[in-house]
């Protein structure tokens, strides 16, 4: 009798265990949303937007005022990048693609010229993309564990929070990748339904219309893996079909923005190096462990089986190679083309790479639960898997920029160093979500709003167009020297020590009656960039304060 009563409340005990976990499946995405609402909303207003969120609240506010995105309103010239094509010559802005700035418009235009506007399209941006990542991963690898860890993954990555709580496209970006692949793989299934071709042209031009950069690579990615799936003469067909109609909206629009002019593709084998590596330290140091790097290809080339892996039972071809092949692509053409290399530009990566480190770490749990739920918690909780080999003495003394007098090459030693040290980075976001932060563009406005009249100019050489923004005062300077040689003896001048012509700054005050006034700001450089390497989660003490010069008249 006793053994039967110990039987009956084991079998009820896994009976509750189970209805409780089928409840949080079925209720599993509503959780999600308010997680993730609450990651991506809270104090989402605080912090002042710095210069290139700036750059795309003014373009949306023009915007919404005269119908096109302008670089020149009358009054004020938006220009960062002096030797790249950035408008034509009736200033209509072609630097990045528009679809981002009609959300920031009309969020703009309903809730008021604020912050939390500002940033308010591209945090439900991220939003969506991790519910839509949920959908699409349980769809195509038939097993939800996959798609809830996964989705969790990428809701818990810090830089991807960041950059979903910037107002510039980078979740956009993210969104419409995860939509564009999730709309391919549709598309490749045989028999499948007569709505995934304009899925698929839709999604691909909403992803063109939300970044060059990942529009190009991601392409390129489907056609390889399109070839390597050996498609049928029927799929290729539909295919064809499908991006021959993207084709015709996407060309249009890419010969008017000229698509073909950002910065000075020079290929240099040392930049391609130092990018590569730049972003594979990003990656394994915030999102994808080396540790777990080697697990997955371990797996994948342990189970090498071609047609298994490139097709599933049912027809489709597999989600797990084609992301693969997107990242591999993506690494790739970044490190080949741009000059520049920031974590920005792979944000649109880090769903994919989500689902693979999700793969991997079932794989351990269905090995181990034990094993599998402590890598898990790592992974949520600390940086300690991303830090091997990072703390490694070979890691900290190698010096990339021994190999070439190149500055990317010695900001790549800086990253691997960052990447070497221990964080509590959720410790830091929940200050960063419950505490005030002041960064130096929230003084300099704060300042000019109390004692700048409408008609004065600001002459900076940063940070000008937060103060536009934010006041609709008149600027000179800014990157490209906006009309500097002429601006005479404006009324306010700031000279951020981090900004560029600081001489000619100096010798504008030295030449007039000014007074200096320090406001209680640290003048840090840009203002709060999300990249992870950089972001303050909190007011940075110690550096030296903003200085203001107002002019005696």
């Amino acid at each position: 009798m006793p053994e039967r009563i110990t039987r009956a409340g084991d079998n009820a005990g896994r009976e509750i265990t189970a209805g409780l976990l089928q409840q949080f499946r079925s209720h599993f995405v509503i959780l999600l949303l308010i997680v993730g609402a609450v990651l991506l909303l809270t104090n989402l207003g605080n912090m002042y937007l710095w210069q290139d969120e700036a750059e795309t609240a003014l373009l949306s506010q023009r915007l919404g005022t005269y119908g096109l995105p302008l670089a020149f309103d009358g009054r004020n010239l938006i220009r960062q990048a002096p030797q790249d094509v950035q408008y034509t010559t009736d200033y209509v802005w072609l630097y990045h693609p528009w679809l981002p700035f009609y959300f920031t418009a009309l969020s703009l235009a309903v809730l008021g010229p604020t912050t939390f506007a500002a940033r308010l399209p591209y945090a439900l941006a991220g939003l969506a993309t991790v519910v839509l990542l949920y959908y699409s991963l349980r769809h195509h690898f038939r097993d939800q564990r996959v798609a809830i860890l996964g989705s969790v993954l990428l809701l818990l990555c810090l830089p991807f929070l960041l950059h979903a709580r910037q107002c510039k496209y980078f979740p956009f970006a993210a969104l419409f990748t995860v939509v564009t692949l999730d709309a391919y793989l549709r598309l490749r299934v045989r028999g499948g339904s007569n709505w995934a071709p304009p899925y698929f042209i839709l999604a691909g031009f909403c992803l063109f219309q939300s970044n060059f950069g990942a529009f190009v690579p991601l392409m390129a990615a489907l056609g390889l893996h399109f070839l390597l799936t050996r498609p049928q003469m029927a799929e290729v067909k539909r295919m064809i079909v499908a991006v021959g109609i993207l084709v015709l909206f996407v060309v249009p629009w890419a010969i008017y923005l000229q698509t073909w002019a950002r910065g000075r593709f020079v290929f240099d084998v040392y930049r391609f190096v130092g990018h590569c590596v730049h972003y594979v330290v990003y990656i394994t140091g915030w999102v994808f462990p080396w540790p777990m790097l080697v697990l997955f290809a371990y797996l994948y080339l342990r189970n090498w089986r071609p047609e298994k892996l490139l097709y599933l039972g049912t027809g489709e071809v597999s989600a797990l190679n084609l992301y693969i092949v997107v990242v591999l692509v993506t690494i790739l053409f970044l490190s080949t083309t741009f000059i520049w290399m920031y974590f920005s530009y792979i944000v649109q990566l880090v769903p994919l790479l989500a689902a693979l480190l999700a793969v991997t770490v079932l794989k351990v749990v269905d090995r181990s639960r034990p094993l599998g739920y402590a890598v898990i918690v790592l992974l949520l909780a600390t940086n300690a898997l991303h830090l091997f080999p990072y703390t490694l003495p070979i890691a900290r003394q190698f010096k990339w920029a021994s190999l070439a007098p190149r500055r990317y090459l010695a900001e790549t030693d800086a990253l691997i160093a960052t990447a070497g040290r221990f964080r509590l980075d959720w410790l830091d976001y929940a200050y960063e979500l419950t505490h005030d932060y002041d960064g130096p563009n929230e003084g300099v406005v704060l300042f000019l709003r109390e004692h700048a009249a409408p008609g004065d100019i600001v002459l900076s050489n940063y940070g000008e167009l937060p103060v536009a923004f934010y006041t609709g005062l008149g600027f000179a300077g800014g990157l490209s020297g906006y009309r500097l040689e002429r601006v005479g003896q404006p009324k306010w001048i700031i000279n951020r020590q981090y900004g560029p012509y600081r001489d000619e700054v100096e010798r504008l005050v030295a030449a007039g009656n000014y007074e200096a006034i320090k406001i209680p700001y640290p003048d840090l450089p840009w203002g709060n960039r999300p990249v992870p390497e950089y972001h303050k989660f909190a007011t940075v003490d110690g550096e030296s304060n903003v200085t203001i010069h107002r002019r005696i008249d």
